[in-house]
């Protein structure tokens, strides 16, 4: 896991986005490599001070079963909606 804006995230191709919240906390993919160990990058959006970027080295499926089982350092949410939940719901877009 990486905290921070790297600069090559605003660059074409630097990200792609493939989910958000109702918090307003964007999901992306982090186009290097192989597409099935694509890094996850999260944008939260914290009201105080603003958007926060975290990385995490993982392919989607490992990141969102971490997610629901409550296995990665901290919530990559703001809300709890995914954190621990082991019946996520989820709306097509």
């Amino acid at each position: 896991m990486s905290v921070g804006l790297d600069p090559a995230y605003l660059e074409p191709g630097g990200l792609l986005m493939w989910g958000l919240n109702q918090d307003d906390d964007f999901a992306f993919w982090n186009p290097v490599g192989d597409p099935d160990t694509w890094p996850i990058v999260i944008r939260r959006h914290l009201p105080q001070s603003g958007p926060y970027w975290v990385r995490y080295d993982l392919g989607i499926v490992e990141f969102l079963v971490r997610t629901f089982h409550g296995r990665l350092p901290v919530s990559p949410f703001i809300g709890d909606e995914l954190w621990c939940n082991t019946e996520p719901t989820f709306e097509r877009g």
